[in-house]
This record gives C-alpha cells, sequence and structure tokens, in this order.
C-alpha cells in the first residue's frame, strides 16, 4: 500500500505542475521540467543507473524532472551487460534470430518467476515485441534518426528515460532499453531522450541547457 501511495503522489506532483514550480523556485528558470526532452549522441550513454536493493529508488519515470541528491548515481552498471541490449546486438549484428539470441527463453524464464516482464505476459507477446523492434531498426535505418514520442510535442512521454549524474554524465533510467541498443546499433549521430532525475551538483554546470539543444534541420 505505502509503494501504491508513493506512486501516486510523485505522479500527482510531475503531472500537475506542483513540481516544476517548486524546481523553478529552488533552481531558477533552467531547472529540469518533468517530461522534458532531451538530445544526446547515444554513444555518449555507456552506463545505466542500478538499483542496488529494494531499499533504493528504482527512479521510473514518475520520478521525471526531480533533484535528488545523495549517491544514487554512483551505483551504476555497464550498459551492454543487460540481455535486452546483447540480444539486440547479437541479432541487427551478428545476425542472429530473437530466438537465437536466447531472449525469448530469458523473457519467459522472468515471465515464469515474476508474472509479467515489461507488462508482457505470453510468448507471443513477446515475439510481437520483437516484430515490432525489427520494424523500428528499419524506420531508423530508413530516415536515419529516431523518432520522438511525440513529434508535435514539446515534452518527450514515452521516450527513452535518462538521468543526470553529478558530474554531468548521462546515465540510461532503463526504460526505452531497445530503442537506446537501436540508436547504438545504428550509429546515429544524436537522439531524443526523457529526463528522469537531476543529481543537484550538475545544475551547477550547462548540462541541461546542452542537451535541451535540439539538432540543426
Amino acid at each position: 500500500m505505502n509503494e501504491i501511495l508513493h506512486y501516486i503522489w510523485h505522479r500527482s506532483q510531475r503531472d500537475s505542475g506542483l513540481r516544476y514550480l517548486q524546481n523553478r523556485l529552488r533552481y531558477g528558470a533552467d531547472a529540469p521540467r518533468p517530461h522534458e526532452r532531451l538530445w544526446i549522441k547515444p554513444s555518449l550513454i555507456t552506463e545505466r543507473h542500478k538499483r542496488e536493493n529494494r531499499n533504493m529508488h528504482p527512479f521510473g519515470s514518475r520520478y521525471s524532472g526531480c533533484v535528488f541528491g545523495g549517491d544514487w548515481d554512483l551505483s551504476r552498471s555497464r550498459l551492454w551487460a543487460s540481455q535486452k541490449y546483447k540480444a539486440c546486438r547479437l541479432h541487427f549484428k551478428k545476425g542472429l534470430s530473437w530466438e537465437e539470441t536466447g531472449i525469448i527463453d530469458f523473457s519467459m524464464r522472468r515471465i515464469a518467476r515474476d508474472g509479467a516482464i515489461d507488462g508482457l505476459q505470453t510468448r507471443e507477446e513477446i515475439v510481437a515485441r520483437y516484430d515490432a523492434v525489427d520494424q523500428i531498426m528499419a524506420t531508423i535505418k530508413a530516415e536515419g534518426r529516431l523518432r520522438c514520442a511525440d513529434p508535435s510535442a514539446r515534452t518527450e512521454i514515452g521516450g527513452v528515460l535518462v538521468h543526470i549524474a553529478r558530474d554531468g554524465s548521462v546515465l540510461f533510467g532503463n526504460e526505452g532499453y531497445h530503442r537506446l541498443a537501436l540508436a547504438r546499433i545504428a550509429r546515429l549521430p544524436i537522439m531524443p531522450v526523457r529526463l528522469g532525475v537531476t543529481h543537484p551538483q550538475a545544475l551547477k554546470t550547462d548540462v541541461l541547457q546542452r542537451l535541451r539543444k535540439p539538432p540543426a534541420p
């Protein structure tokens, strides 16, 4: 119950505008904004935020726009250590089928253990997911870019989630694995991402101002 209330509270703070108002009052006009769209070279994202234990916040999209101090940004793991990233490389670089990469069986084991993986509960849903990943890569190759979650919006709701560490480095926020993997494999020069949590020390730099600049048309 506490987790449910925590989830509802953070979503209400994020979506009502209160979070941005609080940030602006404390950090000024350049304060982080919930759902904010940033732009980054995919190859610069090499690590993901790692939840060390159950007492540590998972920092999902409900925390978009939050500013948190402490040492959360020191808890990291290499991006390519994840099964999803490995599977994408084996499929698109080595030509293995999704089945041969092991990702289907891995996903089914997660379903057997947890009841679902990313909301998916059946083998058919897993296979459909990776058919969709193939379509995303086909679009990336055809257009030379990863599309924004909603090109008509200024925000990036549903986009690849990233966090900003104290040193200004960008950590993957564990939402949008496949799109990030595809952008890296395709060697895109830049991609849209969704701002998650920012460390307060990063606000002493110009990292947000730099990442807010969209690519030249």
